[in-house]
C-alpha cells in the first residue's frame, strides 16, 4: 500500500492550498481579482469576506464563523509534529515492528486522531481549563470560541477532568494508547 502521496505535496498542490479564497458567493473573474486586496486587507466579518485556506474551509473552518485562521494554521503545524511523534513512538513499540507494513500503516491511518486527542488530553491534566497542544503551546475555551473550535475543545476539557479524577497515571496512559492503536 503505497501512501507517501498522502502527506507530501507537490508544488502545484502547496500553492493551490496556500492561496486564499473568498468564502463570500462572486463570480469566478472577480474573486481572482479581488482576493489579492481582501487578503492584504486581512478580511474580517465585518465588512469584507473572510478568506480562508481551502483545505482549512474543507474542515468547515471557513463557513462564515468567526474564526482565526492563524491559530487554525498554527494548531494544524503542531499537530503535524504530533503525529510524527506518534509514528515514532509507534515504531518504539517491541512487537509493533514484527506487524507487516501494510498493517502498520493502517493501524496509523484508522488510529492517529484518536491518539493525536488522547495525549492532548493526557498531557493537559495538570492545566484546567487548557488543552496543552504541546511544550508551552496551550489552547483555552476563549480561544477556541474566537476560532471557531469551541465544541471540540469543550469536548476535549471534559476528557482531561475524567482523566484527572480517575488519576490516570503513565503506565494506564500508555496502555490506553496501545488499546487505542491496535483496537483500530
Amino acid at each position: 500500500m503505497d501512501v507517501e502521496h498522502l502527506w507530501q505535496y507537490n508544488e502545484a498542490e502547496l500553492a493551490r492550498l496556500n492561496q486564499p479564497i473568498s468564502t463570500s458567493s462572486s463570480s469566478s473573474s472577480n474573486a481572482s481579482s479581488s482576493s489579492s486586496s481582501t487578503a492584504s486587507a486581512g478580511g474580517t466579518a465585518t465588512g469584507n469576506p473572510q478568506m480562508t485556506n481551502p483545505l482549512l474551509a474543507s474542515a468547515g473552518f471557513g463557513n462564515g464563523e468567526n474564526t482565526n485562521p492563524d491559530l487554525i494554521a498554527h494548531l494544524c503545524n503542531v499537530a503535524d509534529h504530533r503525529l510524527y511523534k506518534i509514528v515514532k513512538w509507534c515504531k518504539s513499540l517491541p512487537l509493533f515492528k514484527h506487524i507487516s507494513i501494510d498493517d502498520q500503516i493502517c493501524l496509523l491511518i484508522n488510529s492517529w486522531c484518536e491518539l493525536l486527542l488522547f495525549s492532548c488530553c493526557y498531557r493537559s491534566i495538570d492545566t484546567p481549563g487548557e488543552i496543552k497542544m504541546s511544550q508551552g503551546k496551550k489552547i483555552s475555551l476563549a480561544q477556541a470560541k474566537s476560532s471557531g473550535l469551541q465544541a471540540c475543545i469543550e469536548r476535549m476539557l471534559n476528557m482531561t477532568e475524567n482523566l484527572g479524577r480517575l488519576r490516570v497515571d503513565r503506565y494506564e496512559y500508555v496502555a490506553m494508547k496501545v488499546i487505542v492503536l491496535l483496537q483500530s
